[in-house]
């Protein structure tokens, strides 16, 4: 076995150079051999933009540098291995024959066909972010409408990414920021729905329009799932007596759901058999979340123009239809060819699962509120969808697939996935 192994030295091509990707990289690069897995002669990274570390270096700001650190991580290691490790910016991977590119990065990109690439390494990663929005699915009507803008054209916006593009004006003229809220929201908004509780949600409230005076946050499951950091909490909430941003605290109700979410995040530690210890610290850094949305901002003050903007987080909402600013359905708005505004936003009311051990949550059969009028809708839903190889694949970040016996699948999310593409590597190194 061992003489097999060292007969096949593994060729490694990872596609994609984020987190998950330098991750995969690094862990290839340090490992010790051993007599039963295969050496590592080659780690390549093929990358679409000139640049590697993804939004580690575009996405994160300059006041965050222990998150941008890991870059230095990276960059330490493949230094060290000059004749293992190679990058390669401006390669656009295809699933097809090599052609003109047809990528919308900035400046030039080789095109690469996956299947010349097989015929050279003996595995692949593919740890390659979304490069397409994901839209909410066909039972929702109204996604058409002004004033409905994506969560992956706002990320490519605020860091910078060549994709970033501005939509044409009804003057056929291009705003000079490149802004999205230049061209989705109405002159007279005031109210702003995230539909998503995940990382882009307070980077579109901090950075709202000055025009804007409230942002919801809707998300489909509980208080205790949202996907952001005590951290980032803090720092929102703190918005209150630095920029005049105001959390409007939790309702009874919802606090009180987010006390119920606890209870069974609890029970689920309890079930999985999760190490006492750190189940213990992860369900204290919950409930130290769900404290701080239910205590609020602090010293919320009025704007230099008297105006007191607000953010809220709507839990257990899903939305049901998005409703021109006529107050018709879109559907109806559609036959009289005026493509107008979104004006409503009617939601469905969830609740968690009790079978579930994830605390997931449906649909119920709940009376379905509207939100106020005049409410553009950014949809802040994580995008999981990707089109490098054009393969139309959906991303689970919480695992890592294999689509052939020599091709892998990482998310490009650096905590959730680092374990998952890791331990999938370490079985790769074992194949022949």
């Amino acid at each position: 076995m061992a003489a097999a192994a060292a007969a096949h030295p593994i060729k490694l091509a990872i596609i994609g150079s984020g987190p998950s990707a330098f991750y995969a990289a690094t862990r290839a690069l340090t490992s010790a051999p051993t007599p039963a897995a295969a050496p590592i002669s080659a780690v390549r990274i093929y990358k679409a933009l000139p640049t590697p570390f993804g939004l580690v270096r575009a996405g994160v700001a300059p006041d965050h540098p222990d998150v941008k650190n890991v870059s230095h991580r990276f960059t330490e290691v493949v230094r060290s291995v000059p004749a293992t490790f190679r990058f390669f910016g401006s390669v656009r991977v295809v699933d097809g024959p090599s052609s003109p590119s047809r990528t919308q990065t900035g400046g030039t990109a080789l095109e690469l066909p996956l299947q010349e690439l097989l015929q050279h390494y003996t595995h692949i990663i593919l740890a390659y972010g979304s490069a397409r929005a994901r839209t909410l699915g066909s039972r929702v009507g109204g996604q058409e409408l002004g004033g409905v803008c994506w969560a992956l054209d706002f990320v490519n916006w605020y860091s910078g990414h060549p994709d970033a593009h501005t939509p044409a004006g009804s003057d056929g003229r291009r705003s000079a920021l490149g802004s999205p809220w230049l061209d989705v929201i109405r002159p007279d908004a005031r109210h702003v729905s995230i539909i998503g509780a995940g990382n882009v949600a307070p980077d579109v409230a901090r950075l709202a329009d000055a025009r804007v005076e409230h942002v919801s946050i809707v998300a489909r499951r509980g208080v205790a799932q949202v996907a952001l950091t005590n951290k980032e909490v803090r720092e929102m909430l703190n918005l209150g007596e630095s920029e005049g941003i105001d959390f409007v605290p939790l309702s009874k109700e919802s606090g009180e759901l987010a006390l119920d979410d606890m209870a069974r995040l609890k029970q689920t530690f309890r079930q999985r058999d999760e190490e006492p210890q750190s189940g213990r610290i992860r369900l204290r850094m919950r409930k130290r979340f769900v404290d701080l949305l239910i205590k609020g901002s602090k010293a919320p003050k009025p704007d230099a123009a008297g105006h007191r903007k607000s953010w809220s987080l709507e839990p257990f909402r899903a939305p049901e239809s998005i409703l021109h600013s006529t107050g018709l359905p879109w559907a109806r708005a559609a036959r009289t060819n005026e493509r107008g505004y979104v004006g409503q936003i009617r939601w469905s009311v969830t609740e968690p699962v009790p079978s579930s051990s994830d605390s997931s949550a449906e649909a119920s059969p709940s009376p379905a509120p509207t939100s106020p009028s005049w409410t553009p809708i950014w949809e802040a839903i994580d995008t999981f969808f990707g089109n490098v190889c054009e393969l139309d694949l959906v991303f689970n970040f919480y695992k890592v697939y294999a689509i052939l016996d020599e091709v892998f699948l990482g998310g490009e999310i650096e905590e959730t996935s680092k374990t998952v593409v890791l331990s999938r590597l370490e079985q790769l190194e074992k194949l022949e």
